[in-house]
């Protein structure tokens, strides 16, 4: 069965989508898994931040999902 990752950049109208998006690749035979970036708290990025963190160990929850996904849906806000 192929893993679709939602990649959700937004709560609130956003989070409602991905529901929907989830629920129509289920319908579509797929997995989906729906990561919240809002939820991993990750630090904005810079040269120096990555100095400070390892992505590595912000994201190892999340790695194996992303690894092993045979396609993403991103949804974010558009200001």
């Amino acid at each position: 069965m192929k893993k679709i990752v939602i990649v959700l950049a937004s709560e609130l109208k956003n989070l409602e989508l991905a529901s929907k998006v989830s629920e129509e690749i289920s319908r579509q035979g797929c997995e989906p898994t729906i990561i919240k970036l809002v939820d991993l708290d990750l630090p904005l990025y810079s040269s120096r931040a990555e100095k400070l963190h390892n992505p590595s160990e912000l994201l190892a929850k999340e790695l194996p999902l992303i690894q092993e996904a045979s396609g993403f849906v991103f949804i974010a806000p558009e200001y």
